[in-house]
């Protein structure tokens, strides 16, 4: 049945490449988006199991399908309907927060605090010193879009691509540890770091693009904005811990249909979010926190989480890639190239020297653990958003090169990170 499926997947694909039936227009507006949900949930997951045959992510399998749906290959999914099917991933997104919170056990944290500590720190110092002397020094002579622009406008580049450089996706960490069921130290260290390493970034980001503005425009620091970051910040943990309360206590004494509950969760979390301006991951991520570590029903929300757990990766991350800018992406590949060597030299140095400093003897994890912290999307896709809109005069190029860094790394990322967790024989499931 699987292959009879899969058989006429791929007709229908052939059929819109010939432009004998043209998909993307044959419909509109909710009809499409809900068609095109059900193609893309069902393309995706045949073609992640066909890869997980070959010991490969599924997730890998994932984004493929969401390239080739997307509106820049074969337009299954035009904007619009991407666009229709946001509220969707942001759900997708809030319920893999939820999960990364309750994988945040405070008995873990205190056994491996000094190595999340110090490969966090180290990551942040060295990466972010790495691209940003790289593209300070190197990019007025190599980056197009940076030749004839005034130094400060490079410095404030310079800052935007060391940023980014930091940026490591939990969502994407979470699914592969989730779908190998990997467990031990090396696990826990990249999970403490990639999670810690989200709040940090979070943090920078907001008082990096205070500060570039500041910067070019020749004024001071605006204290409004740093205070509003601290009201978002505190607000977002805040109500987390209060909606963790709230699906503790139905956990606990209600326990009727958890999986509609913890899914309508999901939905009211977002929406709070959207509606004060708070961050939905930070939000939902405090949430699971308190209730596996209060409130002792992480238990019975991963039993939830888990029975809807494969048509939430498929969607978010079939989504996530339908929406990558190819076009855009395709004109500034050798500025991603170079920034994503920097990159990857800079990893290898950053978690080799946090293991050193935490006198960390696990050997998989100083050497092999860089290559857990590649994938990017997240923070990146958001922070990508903001910058185009922000600097309007090289916004745009700026915004080319993040999605192309999380394009890339978001293919093989997966992999890799999958081969440092068999590296250190930690994976229950392959």
């Amino acid at each position: 049945m699987t292959y009879q499926i899969l058989a006429l997947i791929i007709v229908l694909i052939l059929m819109s490449i010939l432009g004998i039936l043209p998909i993307g227009t044959l419909m509109g507006g909710p009809i499409q988006a809900t068609l095109g949900l059900g193609f893309i949930i069902l393309a995706a997951y045949i073609f992640g199991m066909i890869l997980h045959r070959i010991k490969l992510p599924k997730i890998t399998g994932y984004m493929v399908v969401g390239v080739l749906a997307g509106p820049f290959v074969l337009d299954f999914l035009t904007v619009e309907v991407v666009r229709n099917l946001g509220l969707i991933d942001q759900i997708a997104l809030s319920l893999i927060a939820f999960s990364a919170g309750r994988k945040l056990k405070i008995k873990m944290l205190k056994k491996r605090l000094k190595p999340i500590l110090m490969i966090t720190l180290t990551r942040t110092v060295i990466c972010f010193l790495a691209v940003f002397l790289f593209t300070v020094l190197a990019g007025p002579f190599l980056f197009g879009f940076l030749q004839g622009q005034s130094q400060l406008v490079i410095i404030v580049v310079g800052i935007l691509f060391g940023i980014f450089a930091l940026a490591t996706s939990p969502v994407q960490t979470i699914a592969i540890i989730e779908e190998t069921h990997a467990e031990g130290r090396t696990t826990d260290t990249i999970l403490g770091s990639v999670i810690l390493g989200d709040l940090v970034i979070i943090v920078l980001a907001a008082i990096s693009v205070s500060l570039s503005q500041a910067i070019l425009s020749d004024v001071g620091i605006d204290v409004v904005v740093f205070r509003q970051l601290v009201i978002k910040l505190a607000g977002s943990f805040g109500i987390g811990i209060v909606c963790g309360a709230i699906i503790s206590f139905y956990l606990h004494y209600v326990r009727e249909e958890s999986v509609f509950f913890v899914l309508a969760a999901a939905f009211i979390c977002t929406q709070i979010a959207n509606v004060l301006g708070l961050d939905a991951l930070l939000l939902c991520l405090s949430a699971g926190f308190v209730i596996e570590n209060l409130f002792k029903q992480g238990d019975a929300f991963l039993e939830a989480i888990s029975k809807s757990a494969i048509p939430i990766y498929v969607i978010f991350f079939s989504i996530t890639a339908a929406s990558l800018d190819l076009n855009a992406i395709r004109t500034s590949w050798y500025i991603i190239l170079l920034l994503l060597i920097v990159r990857k030299i800079s990893l290898f140095a950053a978690v080799y020297s946090g293991t050193q400093l935490a006198k960390e003897d696990n050997s998989t994890l100083r050497h092999w653990g860089w290559m857990a912290f590649f994938n990017q999307s997240g923070v990146t896709l958001a922070l990508a958003v903001i910058i185009g809109k922000t600097f309007p005069e090289f916004g745009s190029h700026v915004k080319a090169v993040a999605l192309g860094m999380v394009a890339f790394t978001d293919f093989y990322g997966p992999a890799l990170l999958k081969l440092t967790l068999w590296k250190a024989g930690e994976i229950r499931s392959s």
